[in-house]
């Protein structure tokens, strides 16, 4: 085997484009692979896919209260949406995350309902129960806060692919449950600024995940964190968040956490939705290569096989 001397990274946005330079040999690696192009890639000879579960999830967040930037005292937000929780339980409601996930992403992604993976060591049953999929509840709840039926709210997502497919068909799903979601796509980059500043009233972005759960939780949820870009702020949550970091025993952190998304589910300022499937795939000219459930593809050990130049 032929060790690397260097890495050179190239950044490429497009996860077509990714697949696209794989199969012409101008890149060795590509990490994120689509689910529209990893069937294909994984019936090529001279290709190897690798794959595993995520660490993290993709999800809505609801601005309930960034008014003045992450990281700063909630503010007040009047509409229904905000200041409502039957409303955001309506739109929980109005989401049938099995069909998306099998109809946008050719079934490689999981349901998710929850920040919690189901494989933790700190999974529960009730970090891994999901919201029914109700569009009829939805209406009712809907119209006992006396919220417009149909519900117009615009959602802010990045200019991918895969995101706008995913935006479209959260569009036409959530249309029974008596929402009109506007789909208004920006650059990632902007989409983050976005996020920080409170500049929305929903927003589609995930988090790639850590092992320990807090790191998937407290700074998204604990009242002035600063990843709490839906503004959320509960006393209660910020108790149990406290407690489960302050707890060794695994079974007991469990529980805790899963009282944090019982409420969460309750309030819904994040509407999990979905986890992705790390895929990453490779010239068969390359072995070493190793992706991991954190999303990040490792080279230490890459290499070229005999015959092959770095």
């Amino acid at each position: 085997m032929s060790l690397l001397d260097s890495i050179t990274y190239r950044i490429m946005n497009d996860a077509n484009i990714r697949a696209a330079n794989l199969r012409s040999g101008d890149v060795d690696v590509a990490d994120t692979i689509s689910p529209q192009d990893v069937d294909a890639l994984s019936r090529e000879t001279d290709v190897s896919v690798l794959q595993i579960p995520s660490l993290g999830y993709q999800a809505m967040t609801v601005n309930v209260g960034n008014t003045a930037g992450t990281g700063n005292p909630p503010g007040r937000i009047d509409t229904p949406l905000a200041r409502d929780p039957r409303v955001r339980r309506a739109l929980a409601l109005s989401v049938d995350r099995t069909v998306l996930v099998n109809a946008v992403f050719n079934n490689w992604y999981e349901p998710a309902c929850s920040p919690i993976p189901p494989g933790s060591t700190y999974a529960s049953p009730a970090s891994d129960a999901c919201p029914p999929y109700d569009p009829e509840e939805s209406r009712r709840l809907l119209a006992g806060a006396g919220a417009p039926v149909p519900y117009p709210v615009t959602m802010k997502v990045s200019n991918s692919p895969d995101t706008l497919r995913l935006a479209q068909a959260l569009q036409a799903a959530v249309a029974q449950g008596g929402f009109a979601i506007t789909v208004e796509p920006v650059e990632y980059s902007t989409l983050l600024d976005v996020q920080d500043r409170g500049d929305f009233d929903l927003l589609q972005l995930g988090w790639s995940g850590r092992v320990d759960p807090h790191g998937n939780i407290a700074s998204f949820l604990t009242t002035g964190a600063g990843s709490n870009y839906s503004g959320y702020s509960d006393a209660g949550v910020d108790e149990l968040i406290r407690r489960a970091a302050a707890t060794i025993d695994p079974a007991a952190r469990a529980a805790l956490y899963g009282q944090v998304v019982e409420r969460v589910q309750r309030d819904n300022p994040i509407i999990y939705l979905y986890r992705l499937r790390n895929l990453t795939a490779h010239s068969a000219d390359v072995v070493g290569v190793q992706t991991f459930a954190d999303g990040v593809v490792r080279l230490s050990r890459a290499a070229f096989v005999d015959g092959e130049v770095g």
